[in-house]
């Protein structure tokens, strides 16, 4: 499984609640890692598991160190890829890194280029010398052929 995870003093905190943001806790725990809480305006309404707290919102995220957290990009893509894109840009400007994950039924070539915050779930397959470029969203079954 390829889990990228710079050090193990860092906390993982997810960007969002909703139903993206529930699969990515999933297959987290899968590999065994788990979330210090999430961001989001509010707890109400949260999809995600547990007794996982709201750690803050967008505001209140702005102050934290960037060194102590790795971030997950949990907003989904469904309506408006410039909201998903707006998250990442916001918080890679303010000095955070993002996790890169793979679901442990999905398949990266070692010759692909997979970059930051890229997330790679159940039953995809990004093939030989594929790109797939920063906080992009490689869903469930799909295929990112070679080249």
């Amino acid at each position: 499984m390829r889990l990228v995870i710079m050090s193990t003093k860092l906390q993982l905190l997810i960007l969002g609640a909703g139903g993206h943001a529930r699969v990515l806790q999933e297959v987290l725990e899968e590999a065994g890692h788990e979330l210090s809480g999430f961001v989001a305006p509010s707890a109400e309404g949260s999809l995600l598991a547990g007794e996982l707290s709201c750690v803050a919102d967008d505001e209140v995220l702005a102050s934290f160190a960037p060194s102590d957290y790795l971030l997950i990009n949990g907003v989904g893509s469904s309506s408006d890829l410039a909201l998903r894109d707006g998250v990442f840009q916001k918080y890679k400007a303010a000095g955070f890194n993002f996790l890169q994950l793979q679901a442990q039924t999905a398949h990266i070539s070692e010759s692909a280029k997979v970059l930051e915050g890229v997330q790679v779930m159940h039953q995809s397959v990004v093939h030989s010398s594929a790109f797939v470029d920063d906080n992009s969203i490689v869903n469930t079954g799909a295929i990112v052929e070679h080249h």
